[in-house]
């Protein structure tokens, strides 16, 4: 069948391109409408600190690791050393104050933060060492993506040696 000089099948198939408004709030705009909340916390993973074992010399390291998604990173730096638990079961220094025979204990002390921002997939960030005494870190890192959800925190750890 023809109508005027278009074929039937031609003026169904405008027709069923068109969009109809549907009656109510916001009808034929898009004023309102919003996008799905993100409610998925970005994933860190393979994360590798290299070298391992630091050097002064060499004054940084290389920190590597993998986002699920755009995100800002933060990141603290821990010193671990021994020691030894008193008689009130704090870990002290195995010099001062701590029984001779105390039990022992892994001393902890945030030596730095930073904060990174990170895009989707591999990232490399370059730590100096160059004014962290030498000895073990244990470095903690938690992504927070823009929507305000936090991923859990991941540990690597390393050491700086002369």
């Amino acid at each position: 069948m023809v109508i005027g000089r278009r074929p039937l099948s031609v003026i169904v198939l405008v027709a069923a391109l068109l969009v109809v408004p549907v009656a109510g709030a916001g009808a034929g705009s898009l004023e309102g409408a919003q996008a799905p909340a993100d409610t998925t916390p970005p994933a860190l993973s393979r994360m590798k600190v290299d070298p391992k074992v630091a050097s002064r010399a060499a004054r940084e390291t290389l920190l590597t690791f993998t986002l699920s998604e755009t995100a800002t990173v933060r990141g603290s730096i821990v010193r671990r050393w021994p020691g030894r638990r008193n008689t009130a079961g704090k870990c002290v220094s195995a010099k001062v104050g701590a029984r001779a025979h105390g039990e022992l204990c892994t001393r902890r002390a945030t030596v730095g933060n930073f904060t990174v921002s990170a895009a989707p997939g591999v990232n490399r960030a370059r730590l100096s060492v160059r004014r962290l005494p030498l000895g073990s870190y244990t470095l903690l890192l938690t992504p927070a993506d823009p929507a305000g959800n936090t991923g859990a925190v991941r540990t690597v750890t390393f050491r700086v040696d002369p």
